[in-house]
C-alpha cells in the first residue's frame, strides 16, 4: 500500500496531526496542494487536532505561526503570494539547499559514523517497509528517512489501525535521531529569520512536531533504541 493513497479525511487527530506536520516538513510551499495544510493553521480549533498537547501550547505555537505569516504587510493575516515566496526560499535554505543544509532532515545523517545518505540505516528502515507492503516516496525523490516522509508514514499507519507498527517506527527509525534534528532545524530557522523573518514559521513548526513526539511517546509508552548520533548538530 502507498501512504499517499490515503485520503487525509480518514485520519484520526492523531493521525491528522502526523499528516500535518509530515506535509509541512517535506513539501515545498510553492506547491498548491500544500495550501489546506497551510489554512488548517488559521482555524480557531486548531487545538482539537493535537489531542495529546495542552490547548495553551497549541495556541502558543499557532499564533507564532500566524505571526510570521503577517510578517508580510500585504498578507493580513492570510497567506499571500508575497508570503509564499519568502517560506519558498526558506524552505530551499532548510531542506534543499544549493547551500550545505544546517539541519538535514535525513536519519541516516546523524545516525551514520560519515553522517552520510544511505546508510545501514536506511537500509534497515526500508527493510522494516518491505516487510509490511509499506511503500513510500519522498516529494524531493531522496531517501525514506527523510522526518517529513517518516511522519506520513506514521499518519498512514494511524489510519490503517496498525498502531504495533506505529510503536516499531517510532521506536526504531523515527525517535532515536528526530529531536536532534528537530533542534537542530528550529535554531537554523531561527538563524536563517534574521534576514528572512518568514523563516521563524519552520521553527515553530519544529517545537509543534518535537512536542507532538514527545507527547506520543508518552502516551503509548514507546520503548525508543538508543543509538549514538553523529552529526556535529546533534543534540546528544
Amino acid at each position: 500500500m502507498n501512504i499517499h493513497e490515503t485520503d487525509g479525511s480518514t485520519f484520526d487527530p492523531m493521525g491528522q496531526a502526523l499528516n500535518v506536520l509530515g506535509a509541512l516538513l517535506s513539501i515545498d510551499p510553492a506547491d498548491r496542494d500544500l495550501d489546506p495544510v497551510l489554512l488548517h493553521f488559521l482555524a480557531p480549533d486548531l487545538s482539537t487536532s493535537w489531542p495529546l498537547l495542552s490547548t495553551r501550547l497549541v495556541k502558543s505555537l499557532q499564533e507564532r505561526i500566524i505571526e510570521t505569516m503577517k510578517s508580510d504587510p500585504s498578507g493580513g493575516g492570510v497567506p499571500s503570494p508575497a508570503w509564499r515566496r519568502s517560506l519558498h526560499v526558506a524552505f530551499c535554505d532548510l531542506f534543499v539547499g544549493p547551500a550545505p543544509l544546517a539541519a538535514p532532515p535525513w536519519g541516516s545523517v546523524y545516525l551514520e559514523e560519515e553522517a552520510t545518505l544511505y546508510g545501514v540505516s536506511t537500509m534497515e528502515l526500508k527493510s522494516f517497509l518491505s516487510a509490511h507492503g509499506i511503500s513510500a516516496t519522498s516529494p524531493d525523490g531522496g531517501p525514506e528517512d527523510h522526518f517529513g516522509t517518516l511522519c506520513l508514514i506514521a499518519a498512514w499507519l494511524t489510519s490503517q489501525g496498525r498502531l504495533d507498527l506505529l510503536n516499531e517506527l517510532l521506536g526504531e527509525h523515527i525517535l532515536p535521531w528526530a529531536f536532534a534534528y528537530l533542534e537542530a532545524l528550529r535554531q537554523a530557522s531561527l538563524d536563517i529569520a534574521r534576514d528572512n523573518p518568514t523563516a521563524a514559521f519552520y521553527s515553530s513548526t519544529a517545537e509543534l512536531a518535537a512536542a507532538t513526539l514527545h507527547a506520543l511517546q508518552e502516551e503509548r509508552a514507546i520503548s525508543v533504541t538508543k543509538k549514538r548520533l553523529h552529526h556535529p548538530q546533534a543534540v546528544q
